[in-house]
C-alpha cells in the first residue's frame, strides 16, 4: 500500500484562507480607539487552533447576526493579533531581528489568553535566548508579568530570577525600576542566591519605596533632617510587605548603623528591638525570626569595592576600553576571592605575608581614612617575599575618588616595567619605587604612568586583598 504525505499541501491551501478566502463568517474587532482594526477568519480553524476561540464561538457567549460571528477583543494590540491569527492559519511564526520592535511581553500575554500554548513556550524560549542588551531594555515589564501571571510563565520566570540573581544590577539600575510592581520587587527579596550585600538591597528597596510616592518627588535619602512624620508614615505603609524580607541580622554592625538604623520609623517595634540587642549583645534570645543569610552562586566579598567597580577593574585585567567593559559577573572571567582584610585579619606585614603570599595575582585595595576613595593595584604575578623588583607589563594601580557629586576613576599602568612589583619582604611590599607602597602608606608617581592620588602619603582606615582566580569554562 503507497501512502504519500500531503500536509504540506494541505497546509498551504489553509494559509491562503487568510487573505483569499470569501467565506469569513467571524468578525473581530481588535484594539481600541484610535487603535482598533477589523480582522476576518473562520470559525472553524479559530475553534480547532484555539481552546479560546472553542468556547468565545459557542452559541452561548458570541454574538451571532444570521451566520456571522461578531467579536471583540479590546485588549489586544492590532499588530499583535495579526502576528496571532497568522499563526493560527499557517502554524508558523518569526521571530528574529527584523521583530526586534515588536511587544514580545504583549505578544505572549495574548497567546496566553488565547490559549496557544505551543505558541506560549515558543516565545517563552525565544525570550529566554535574547542577549543582555535587550533585557537592559526590557527587564522589568517581563519580570512585572511574568511575577503576576503565577504558574503560567513558569519557564520565564525562573530565567528571569536567575538572571536578577546573577546580576542583580540589571534590576535595580534599571531606568524603569521604579516601575518595577511590588509582587516581583517581593519575589526577588525572598530569592536566596542573590549575589548583592543586604545593605545594598536595604537601599535599593527605599529608593523604590520613595518612588513610589509624588510626596517624595522633592526630597532625598540625604536629607531625613527635613522628612515629616507623614513622610515616614507614607514610606512605611509603601514598604510594609517589603521590609521583612530584608534580612537586617546578615548585616554589619555599622551597616545597620548607618544605613538602616536612621529609617527605624519605617520598622516594626518588635523588629527595632531585637536588632537593636542583636547588634549590642549578639547571642541574646530574639522575637524576631532570623532570616538565613542569603547563599550565591558567587559574591564579592568585599566592605570596600563595589560590584561594579570590581567588573572595572576586571576590565582593565583584560585591556578593555570604555566601549567593551564587563558589565556583569556572568561576563567577568575572574572571581575574586578574598583573602585578607585589615580590619578583621590585622594591618600588617605578618598578616600579609601569611594569607597573601604564593598566591598568584591579587589585587590590592585600600579605604583612605576620612574620606569614600579608594586605591589599589593589580600584581599579575606572585607575592612572595623576594626583596627584589620583579618585572610586569600587566600591572596597574589605580583609585575610585568621590568628589561632591561626581566620581573620578584613574587606571595607571606600569611605565618601568622592570620595577613594576616591589616583592620586598617588609614594608617595601607595593607598586614601583613608591607609586603604591601598602605599608609605607605612600602613593608617589615613579615607575607607572600617572599618579592615582593628589596625596603623597596617605593613611588607611581598611583594605582587602583578593586573589584573582580565572573562571572554569564550562
Amino acid at each position: 500500500m503507497n501512502c504519500k504525505d500531503l500536509s504540506a499541501t494541505l497546509l498551504k491551501n489553509i494559509s491562503r484562507l487568510l487573505i483569499e478566502a470569501d467565506d469569513y463568517n467571524v468578525f473581530i474587532t481588535v484594539g481600541e480607539e484610535p487603535n482598533v482594526e477589523i480582522f476576518q477568519a473562520h470559525s472553524v480553524i479559530l475553534r480547532a487552533m484555539s481552546p479560546y476561540f472553542h468556547a468565545a464561538l459557542s452559541i452561548n457567549w458570541a454574538q451571532k447576526a444570521g451566520h456571522k460571528f461578531h467579536f471583540k477583543k479590546p485588549n489586544i494590540n492590532p499588530n499583535i493579533f495579526k502576528i496571532i491569527l497568522q499563526y493560527i492559519y499557517t502554524g508558523t511564526i518569526r521571530l528574529d531581528d527584523e521583530t526586534s520592535d515588536l511587544n514580545l511581553v504583549e505578544l505572549l500575554t495574548a497567546s496566553d489568553e488565547l490559549v496557544l500554548m505551543d505558541l506560549v513556550d515558543y516565545i517563552q524560549e525565544y525570550i529566554i535566548s535574547l542577549d543582555r542588551i535587550w533585557y537592559q531594555k526590557n527587564l522589568i515589564q517581563v519580570f512585572n508579568t511574568v511575577s503576576c501571571y503565577e504558574g503560567v510563565f513558569e519557564k520565564l520566570r525562573d530565567h528571569c530570577i536567575e538572571l536578577i540573581s546573577v546580576d542583580p544590577q540589571l534590576l535595580f539600575n534599571s531606568e524603569e525600576f521604579s516601575i518595577l510592581q511590588e509582587e516581583a520587587l517581593i519575589l526577588i527579596l525572598k530569592q536566596n542566591k542573590l549575589q548583592i550585600r543586604e545593605v545594598e538591597l536595604w537601599n535599593y528597596l527605599i529608593q523604590w519605596g520613595i518612588f513610589q510616592s509624588h510626596l517624595f518627588e522633592d526630597k532625598t535619602t540625604k536629607d531625613l533632617i527635613n522628612w515629616s512624620s507623614e513622610d515616614f508614615e507614607t514610606l512605611e505603609k509603601i514598604l510594609h510587605n517589603s521590609v521583612p524580607f530584608i534580612r537586617f541580622f546578615q548585616m554589619l554592625p555599622e551597616e545597620y548603623f548607618y544605613k538602616v538604623r536612621p529609617y527605624k520609623k519605617l520598622l516594626p517595634k518588635q523588629l527595632k528591638d531585637d536588632l537593636k540587642l542583636y547588634f549590642i549583645i549578639p547571642n541574646s534570645n530574639l522575637t524576631t525570626t532570623i532570616l538565613p543569610p542569603r547563599i550565591p552562586k558567587f559574591m564579592l566579598n568585599s566592605s570596600i569595592i563595589t560590584l561594579k567597580q570590581s567588573l572595572i577593574i576586571s576590565s582593565w585585567i583584560d585591556y578593555k576600553d570604555d566601549s567593551s567593559m564587563y558589565t556583569s559577573q556572568q561576563e567577568n572571567p575572574y572571581n575574586l576571592i578574598l583573602l585578607l582584610r585589615g580590619n578583621r585579619d590585622g594591618f600588617g606585614v605578618e598578616e600579609f605575608r601569611e594569607k597573601v603570599f604564593k598566591q598568584g595575582p591579587t589585587i590590592v585595595v585600600i579605604h583612605l581614612a576620612g574620606s569614600k576613595d579608594i586605591i589599589g593595584g593589580y600584581n599579575p604575578l606572585d607575592w612572595t617575599g623576594s626583596n627584589k623588583f620583579n618585572q610586569s607589563t600587566d600591572s596597574f594601580i589605580f583609585s575610585f575618588r568621590s568628589e561632591k557629586k561626581s566620581s573620578i576613576t584613574t587606571l595607571s599602568r606600569v611605565a618601568k616595567e622592570k620595577s613594576a612589583i616591589s616583592d620586598d619582604d617588609g614594608h617595601f611590599i607595593g607598586f614601583g619605587h613608591g607609586d603604591l607602597k601598602i605599608f609605607q602608606s605612600v602613593c608617589q608617581k615613579k615607575d607607572y604612568m600617572c599618579p592615582i592620588h593628589d596625596l603623597h602619603s596617605f593613611q588607611m582606615s581598611n583594605y582587602e586583598v583578593f586573589k584573582v582566580v580565572k573562571k572554569e569554562i564550562n
